[in-house]
């Protein structure tokens, strides 16, 4: 797993914008991810406001030693048994989460892009 945070913001000279810089790397190494639960059932009633929960969340597993994965991380499998796994990207929505049994850290997640081997 690859755990990467946005890089500062870069001036572009061209445009006199500040544009996002590339991701910085937070931590690379062993990590399991698997699916919590399929995406989320709403009802809706004619003309009233609702959430759309449509993304399928996900858990992130690392080890403990690792630093914990913040909400604005992205999360890349770059190595996995299952080929069709290499190349998912998903986006943390939670901190880490800890306590006192704690043996692997659990991160809550959703998808960003699926596909693609890096």
């Amino acid at each position: 797993m690859r755990i990467a945070a946005p890089g500062p913001q870069i001036f572009d000279p061209d445009t006199g914008q500040y544009i996002p810089g590339p991701a910085v790397v937070v931590y690379e190494g062993p990590g399991q991810h698997r699916a919590a639960g399929g995406p989320g059932i709403v009802l809706r009633l004619e003309g009233q406001p609702y959430k759309d929960d449509g993304d399928g969340r996900y858990l992130l597993f690392t080890p403990l030693g690792a630093p914990v994965a913040v909400d604005g991380n992205d999360v890349t499998v770059i190595a996995s048994p299952d080929p069709g796994a290499i190349g998912r990207t998903f986006h943390v929505l939670d901190p880490g989460q800890s306590g006192g049994m704690t043996v692997v850290r659990s991160t809550w997640m959703r998808i960003a892009t699926v596909g693609g081997t890096q």
